[in-house]
């Protein structure tokens, strides 16, 4: 069965995902698919192609550091969780040079690691 955004939008389970990450790998196009679905507004299809996504190998995903500004852009302004917490893992497991470090990049993350210290820290 072809991915769609039909078939990204039924994608719930893990098998499901490991289903969309062998269709990727067997067309040898890890760009063109996260370009078509991981920046979908449709956080379904977004959060169903980076769970497959996130399935890949580091030299996999390798295909994807040309656009890592935009996972990066992604998980910081993703209102939901799941796309935010899949767009993080795939900037964790792509290269980051000196020169790809963004303040705003740094400030969201030190934010975030403060929160939840703090709410770690609550009785």
């Amino acid at each position: 069965m072809p991915i769609t955004k039909e078939r990204l939008r039924q994608t719930f389970s893990e098998g499901g995902a490991q289903e969309i990450y062998q269709e990727v790998k067997a067309m040898g196009n890890f760009l063109g698919f996260a370009h078509q679905y991981a920046f979908s507004q449709d956080y379904r299809v977004a959060r169903s192609a980076l769970w497959g996504l996130t399935k890949a190998s580091r030299e996999e995903l390798s295909q994807l550091q040309v656009i890592l500004d935009k996972f990066i852009d992604q998980a910081m302004q993703a209102e939901n969780s799941s796309v935010r917490r899949l767009s993080l893992n795939i900037v964790e497991r792509l290269e980051l040079k000196e020169e790809d470090l963004r303040t705003d990049f740094l400030d969201f993350c030190f934010e975030h690691m403060i929160l939840q210290t703090c709410r770690e820290m609550r009785p």
